[in-house]
């Protein structure tokens, strides 16, 4: 009991306290169920809103249900979702993800508000709020262009600065000695992403197949408009994530750039991209979509039970 806006090590933990106060108060601690079920529900609710989200960008309803089928079973990012304390980072993802559906639309002063209070309380879960405003404001650049995107950013960079100023720095890690450790950061990242994507189709080897179409997938698609450019920004988002954690967790080794909360937060950005890779199989012709749905009623079945 240290206040609201304590450091929790590098993080911005407000909204952690608050949820862990208001389970406290409502249901003791004579059960570990309310505090299972937050995660959870958290991860039912990014789901919901990343399916929605596809929908609203045209994909295909059959592509976005397969997408999230995928992402819910995926038994390799399990401790995203069964492990309470990583409810910091489904916080921060659920705010972002909700937010990209506000900057969708044309952006008045009504709802810029909604979306600064939807990306401040996504940054006081984690400073997984910071990739997840990177996405965000990115989507913001591609979509409205640059001035609106710095509006986007200003509010909720100007709250975490004056947090992290006023309570955040008693926290920090500081700088990482020796400092040729940050020339680790890139393997970090690049073992991060790979190594996510084996395990997340339990197919050891394929990351980097995977990770080459979600990268070319935005440059040689004939698609144009939100979800080429939501699809680039979730990207830079998950690489983001992981730079920020390799600057500050290098130590721990780049194995644990792979572990499950990371694999997760990095394939739900990685969505939008999924999409527009698969996307294009679909406009085949009437056999190719039935060859192809088989296929993928295979691998979602098999992916689902090694999950």
């Amino acid at each position: 009991d240290v206040g609201l806006l304590a450091p929790h090590g590098d993080h911005w933990s407000t909204g952690v306290v608050v949820v862990n106060r208001v389970l406290l108060a409502v249901f003791g601690l004579d059960s570990y169920l309310p505090w299972g079920l937050v995660p959870i529900l958290m991860h039912a609710s990014i789901m919901a809103a990343m399916w929605l989200l596809l929908v609203r960008l045209d994909v295909r309803r059959w592509t976005a249900t397969a997408i999230i089928v995928f992402l819910t079973f995926m038994g390799a990012a399990a401790e995203a979702f069964l492990w309470d304390a990583t409810m910091n980072l489904l916080g921060s993802l659920l705010m972002g993800v909700l937010a990209l559906h506000v900057v969708l639309r044309t952006l008045d002063l009504r709802r810029l508000i909604v979306l600064w209070t939807a990306l401040v309380v996504g940054l006081s879960f984690s400073g997984a709020g910071i990739p997840v405003l990177l996405c965000v404001t990115l989507t913001a650049w591609g979509l409205h262009g640059w001035r609106t995107a710095m509006r986007v950013a200003s509010v909720p960079l100007l709250a975490f600065v004056a947090w992290y100023v006023e309570h955040g720095r008693a926290g920090s890690a500081g700088l990482l000695d020796p400092l040729t450790k940050y020339l680790d950061v890139p393997v970090y990242v690049w073992t991060g992403i790979t190594d996510s994507f084996d395990k997340a189709t339990g197919t050891p080897g394929d990351g980097v197949l995977i990770l080459a179409c979600l990268l070319v997938a935005p440059i040689v698609s004939p698609r144009r408009g939100p979800l080429r450019v939501v699809s680039i920004a979730g990207l830079a988002g998950a690489a983001s994530q992981l730079t920020l954690v390799g600057m500050t967790r290098i130590d721990f080794g780049t194995d644990q750039a792979s572990s499950g909360r990371y694999l997760y937060l990095i394939c739900v950005l990685s969505a939008p991209a999924a999409a527009l890779l698969i996307e294009p199989l679909l406009s085949a012709s009437r056999t190719w979509v039935v060859a192809i749905a088989g296929i993928a009623s295979v691998i979602l079945t098999a992916q689902a039970v090694q999950g």
